[in-house]
């Protein structure tokens, strides 16, 4: 009685098994990490309007509206103050050195998500009314930062710098035991948060 067993791949045909293992691995880590998406207005504009993001910096308008798995970047090649008018979900915000707009939040959200961080080295960031929540390292090191009158949630490592910050009368909350304050920052209410201990002010 003749037994046959399965032929091993070909040389071919294991090349072809690799480059779509390498391909499903790329399409996840964009999935998972998204896109750069560049403000680029040159004059007082709203978030939600696709005209004033790109995939490059200072690149043509007309990018996706940043979505939860894009990285935010405000720089020197759109210095429009933005107009923050739906809430944000977005991977990471990074407000450079070179943007000197304003961003205002009004009564609307930002969260960012996982590892994504929160920089603000530019400009000025108004928080309103609306909830901030940064999940990834938080740094402050140029902008003058004024918070929210509700809760601004950080739940990673966070750093001040440099800038300033104005405190809204509103709720600071670090879910991280992990801050560095270089110089003077003052609070309205602060709470602490991480693991079984708490302390509110």
């Amino acid at each position: 009685m003749n037994r046959t067993s399965g032929s091993p791949l070909s040389s071919s045909g294991a090349h072809l098994l690799r480059c779509f293992l390498v391909f499903c691995m790329m399409a996840l880590c964009a999935d998972v990490y998204g896109s750069d998406r560049f403000w680029i207005a040159s004059s007082p504009a709203d978030w939600n309007n696709t005209a004033n993001w790109s995939t490059s910096s200072g690149g043509a308008g007309g990018a996706s509206i940043p979505g939860s798995s894009d990285s935010v970047i405000f720089n020197s090649s759109g210095t429009g103050n933005c107009n923050v008018n739906a809430n944000i979900d977005v991977y990471a915000i990074n407000v450079t050195s070179g943007y000197s707009g304003s961003i205002a939040l009004g009564a609307y959200s930002i969260n960012t998500a996982g590892a994504g961080t929160a920089t603000f080295a530019g400009g000025s960031f108004s928080g309103g009314n609306g909830t901030i929540t940064f999940a990834g390292t938080t740094t402050l090191s140029g902008t003058a930062f004024t918070a929210t009158s509700g809760t601004m949630e950080i739940k990673k490592a966070y750093t001040f710098s440099g800038g300033s910050f104005s405190h809204n009368n509103g709720r600071v909350k670090f879910s991280s035991s992990s801050f560095t304050i270089t110089g003077s920052q003052t609070f309205y209410q602060l709470e602490f948060f991480a693991g079984a201990f708490q302390w509110n002010t």
